[in-house]
């Protein structure tokens, strides 16, 4: 939940004029609903083609049987769709915050402690953050 709340806040503070910034932000809230749901699996630990299909398998549980009666699950689904096949500005600025959040939850455990060594994090994101805002923290972060 950490995670999901640092990325929504991190929307709000880009200044594009071409994202729609409430979208951006609920997506940020909702992009790792699923992963939340089954577990954060690494890809030593199974399939990319399993992760997303016991991913999808949990959000249709969750938003036709859990919240079937809510009446803004299905915008919950449908963001989380978009996100997950990067089909809008929005889900790519998601998927860079994503990234640069954990960067930042790494420089803050080396932080805490100086001896641990989490450079694989930052070089796992190097040169796949393309917003040019989301870029210049990770720069700024890595000096």
């Amino acid at each position: 939940a950490e995670h999901s709340y640092g990325v929504a806040l991190c929307t709000m503070l880009i200044s594009d004029p071409q994202l729609d910034p409430r979208k951006a932000t609920l997506m940020g809230l909702v992009h790792d609903l699923a992963e939340a749901l089954v577990g954060d699996w690494t890809p030593t630990q199974i399939s990319e083609a399993d992760k997303h299909a016991k991913e999808h398998a949990a959000m249709h549980e969750l938003v036709h049987e859990v919240l079937r009666a809510a009446p803004r699950a299905d915008e919950l689904e449908a963001l989380w769709k978009e996100y997950e096949a990067r089909e809008s500005r929005e889900a790519a600025l998601v998927k860079d915050l994503d990234r640069f959040e954990m960067i930042l939850q790494a420089d803050a455990y080396e932080r805490e402690d100086a001896g641990q060594d989490l450079s694989e994090f930052f070089a796992g994101v190097r040169g796949r953050i393309r917003h040019p805002q989301v870029a210049a923290w990770q720069a700024h972060l890595e000096r």
